[in-house]
């Protein structure tokens, strides 16, 4: 509330949009809409610009009797004049902002992915790789180790044999 040259002036929303219903149904014709007389900023989430907006308010007098002047009239808050300022993107604008903001997300995305698939590539190239020489290590191996499990089964077999042979001469005697 302020006071200028002595009379009160109080601010609201135009209509008394969401004000005491005693205020709204003190004065006739008043129809308060969301949509039509409040405050409100429709921001893009990714920069924080302001894409469209509207700041209304309604300016309001104190009326009271007095003795000098109009002593039947209307006593209470009195709607004197709505103002709004505002504002919205054009078109034009609108599809520039997305291209720019939009445009440099769907780059980031493409660039992400491209360097998965590549890095999945070489992943997958490496383990081929990598396995094929060990294929070829273990094969190497295997073709050797035939040839040393048979001397060791001979040697093992003979060793065997030569315990076997003492243990019947030992019988024997």
């Amino acid at each position: 509330m302020t006071v200028d040259q002595g009379i009160p002036m109080f601010l609201s929303k135009p209509h008394f949009l969401d004000a005491d219903i005693l205020l709204t149904n003190s004065i006739k014709g008043l129809n308060s809409r969301k949509e039509l007389h409040d405050t409100y900023l429709k921001i893009e989430p990714n920069t924080g610009a302001v894409m469209n907006a509207a700041q209304r308010f309604q300016i309001n007098f104190m009326i009271t009797k007095t003795d000098i002047w109009h002593k039947n009239c209307y006593e209470g808050i009195m709607p004197v004049v709505w103002l709004e300022n505002g504002g919205q993107i054009t078109q034009d604008l609108a599809k520039s902002f997305k291209e720019l903001v939009y445009g440099t997300q769907n780059l980031s995305l493409y660039l992400f992915q491209g360097t998965t698939a590549l890095g999945a590539t070489l992943i997958i190239t490496g383990v081929v790789f990598t396995t094929k020489k060990n294929r070829e290590r273990l094969y190497i191996k295997s073709k050797k180790k035939p040839q040393e499990l048979e001397i060791l089964k001979q040697k093992e077999i003979s060793e065997i044999n030569q315990e076997v042979l003492e243990g019947l001469q030992k019988d024997k005697e």
